[in-house]
């Protein structure tokens, strides 16, 4: 899956995750003439975070800010860790220039990987 953002920033991106599945995805930003921002050098933050907030999970370190892309890969042992139900997300890319844009926020709902089997 590839979230396409706009110069600006900002979609609005409901993800689902499975505890003890891998889940992998990617965003391009693109600036106002379409052409692919160069996030190589930029500091990627991500956060999930209870709708409470008081709790938050840092998922930073499993994003990487490329070339043509921003890849997120959260692994197993990591998706495991979540508590079931609904959580929030966002991911912020810090530039060379100090400039922080938010790129994408949204829902999470964390479920068992048996709920997708519909057993």
């Amino acid at each position: 899956m590839a979230i396409e953002i706009g110069s600006k920033g900002l979609a609005a991106v409901n993800l689902v995750i499975p505890q003890g599945a891998s889940l992998a995805f990617a965003i391009v930003h693109k600036d106002a003439a379409g052409g692919i921002i160069d996030h190589s050098q930029s500091t990627i933050k991500m956060a999930l975070q209870t709708r409470s907030g008081t709790d938050t999970y840092d998922m930073s370190e499993y994003c990487e800010g490329q070339t043509e892309q921003i890849t997120v890969s959260l692994p197993p042992d990591v998706t495991t860790e979540l508590p079931k139900g609904q959580l929030v997300w966002d991911i912020f890319a810090e530039m060379l220039n100090g400039a922080s844009i938010r790129l994408a926020y949204g829902s999470v709902n964390v479920v068992d990987t048996y709920a997708l089997d519909g057993e």
